[in-house]
């Protein structure tokens, strides 16, 4: 291995070591070195499979939950729309549907 210095930008070292190319390095000695890397790299695989399960609770727990009244909102708007274009009865039968369905979807109850 050879040990190189850098000098970073800030004026500080930094010291590595680096692997020379090695012609007479055997296959089976190159084989080792790239199985350390994976067996690393699994251990870091291992460490995050348990992760996925909290996570799946915490998604169930704070995932969107079934509701009606984001389609009661779309037709209240579609209402209120006619309403704009058509009459001023179907304009205010509109707000209050919309209204009624802010204020329902606000107030739902999270199971």
């Amino acid at each position: 291995m050879t040990r190189r210095t850098l000098t970073l930008l800030t004026g500080r070292q930094q010291h590595t070591e680096m692997e020379r190319y090695n012609p007479a390095l055997t296959t089976r000695e190159k084989r080792v070195n790239v199985s350390e890397e994976q067996n690393q790299s699994e251990t870091g695989v291992k460490k995050n499979l348990r992760k996925p399960a909290a996570r799946a609770t915490q998604e169930q727990a704070l995932g969107p939950q079934k509701s009606y009244w984001p389609l009661g909102l779309a037709l209240a708007l579609f209402i209120l729309l006619i309403g704009v274009i058509t009459n001023l009865v179907v304009l205010g039968i509109g707000v209050v549907l919309t209204v009624a369905a802010v204020i329902g979807w606000g107030l739902e109850q999270r199971k």
